[in-house]
């Protein structure tokens, strides 16, 4: 439930904002500190809050659920009511992920999880509003999944085959921004990818660079001549294309490179100006992302998550495996991230 925030508003609601200039920053017992922030605002395991002011200057007052139990491991968790199976902003003590080997940093750390914006409130708004509901409750580092995705209308319907495991209109939100921005979206908050308690950032930075500064339009047009001579032995009867990886017809793959090729023929004719398709990233916008994300699909991203192997081609009995430039560095790029954790360490206001 939302209700819009009005000045003579009878619900009895919690203002996380009045709280910025006074609350506790390192609790010795997260669980009583929150208890007493949040007592006089519980009713029947509910809560009302005050949101994120949106882009039109309107603050709405979100509904969520809470449970506090403080002999549970999972000892808080706060979600919003209004959807049945996705919410638009979940909050919990974090006890299953291990971010510290102080105690005290361990269990004042918690996670942050489906944030999904909606028609009040973008993603980006949800997100800093969790950081500063956890901040006030007394939570000093806060944990999270990227399992973001970017939504892109009108992708060719050539990717909404029952193969494919992702929706016809869903791509990996992190490919975009790494290409994009070239750090990862929740970057952007402060979160950074950790894997065994090291920063992994600029070792992912230092790869995004060598993809840029390594692949150029001319490795694309060798790459898709190479492609095109091969169907073309195909459709002369040769033999059919064989992937390990996948289970598409014939048919199925000559449209899928054909859609592909398409689209990258219009970012080559609008961006050549730069040294490597990747560079026209910084253009990324939702009127022309089919070009974009349909083209990064010589990657696989939505089949099977991302490919993991270069492809293969059998011609005449004979093994032709043709490179796809800049595969191995995406796909570490790809594997780096995924063996990390976001995490936020030190959450002040």
């Amino acid at each position: 439930m939302i209700i819009k925030y009005q000045n003579n508003i009878k619900i009895k609601y919690w203002n996380p904002y009045l709280q910025i200039s006074n609350y506790n920053k390192n609790p010795d017992d997260i669980f009583k500190n929150i208890f007493e922030v949040l007592k006089n605002y519980i009713q029947d395991n509910q809560i009302y809050i005050l949101g994120p002011m949106n882009k039109i200057g309107e603050q709405y007052i979100y509904l969520f659920n809470i449970e506090l139990n403080e002999y549970d491991d999972i000892f808080f968790k706060l979600y919003t009511k209004e959807r049945k199976e996705y919410h638009t902003l979940a909050l919990k003590n974090n006890y299953n992920v291990k971010i510290s080997n102080n105690n005290k940093q361990q269990k004042n750390s918690c996670e942050l999880w489906n944030v999904s914006k909606n028609d009040i409130n973008s993603g980006k708004d949800l997100i800093e509003w969790g950081k500063l509901i956890a901040t006030v409750l007394g939570f000093n580092n806060m944990y999270l999944q990227d399992n973001s995705y970017i939504t892109c209308p009108i992708r060719n319907k050539i990717f909404n085959k029952r193969n494919f495991m992702t929706p016809e209109h869903e791509f990996p939100l992190f490919i975009i921004q790494v290409l994009k921005k070239r750090v990862g979206y929740y970057s952007l908050f402060n979160f950074f990818p950790y894997n065994n308690n090291i920063n992994k950032r600029d070792k992912i930075e230092n790869m995004i660079n060598e993809l840029f500064k390594s692949v150029n339009w001319n490795d694309f047009d060798i790459f898709f001549s190479n492609l095109n001579n091969t169907i073309k032995l195909i459709n002369s009867g040769k033999n059919n294309i064989i992937s390990k990886k996948t289970s598409l017809k014939k048919e199925d793959w000559k449209e899928y490179f054909k859609v592909i090729e398409s689209n990258y023929n219009y970012l080559k004719t609008n961006f050549k100006q730069f040294n490597s398709p990747f560079y026209a990233f910084r253009y990324f916008d939702n009127k022309n992302c089919t070009f974009f994300i349909d083209w990064l699909e010589i990657f696989q991203i939505t089949y099977k998550k991302f490919i993991t192997q270069n492809y293969n081609f059998y011609v005449e009995n004979k093994i032709e495996r043709i490179k796809i430039p800049g595969f191995e560095i995406l796909l570490n790029i790809n594997n780096e991230l995924k063996g990390c954790k976001w995490i936020c360490y030190n959450m002040n206001l």
